[in-house]
């Protein structure tokens, strides 16, 4: 499209249309279904929230220098029982 080769193609539609959606996600289950069926047509919105709330908290977890890592529970020792 245009002279764009498809990895920059899929590059800004990451950037524009996935990225917005995700953003917009805690409102899907107050669209209608006609909305949810157009969103979901190209990618899967549910799923994609899931992921990347996923990938934050574990960025959260990880860091103890992240900014809301001092929001976090204390962490539990789990232990195995025998």
């Amino acid at each position: 499209m245009h002279g764009f080769p498809p990895d920059a193609l899929q590059a800004v539609f990451q950037a524009v249309v996935v990225n917005k959606l995700i953003y917009a996600a805690p409102w899907y289950g107050f669209t209608t279904a006609a909305d949810r069926g157009r969103q979901d047509s190209f990618c899967d919105v549910p799923l994609m929230s899931v992921t990347a709330d996923e990938q934050l908290f574990g960025k959260i977890i990880n860091n103890t220098q992240h900014l809301l890592y001092c929001l976090l529970p204390p962490q539990r020792e789990w232990y195995s029982r025998v």
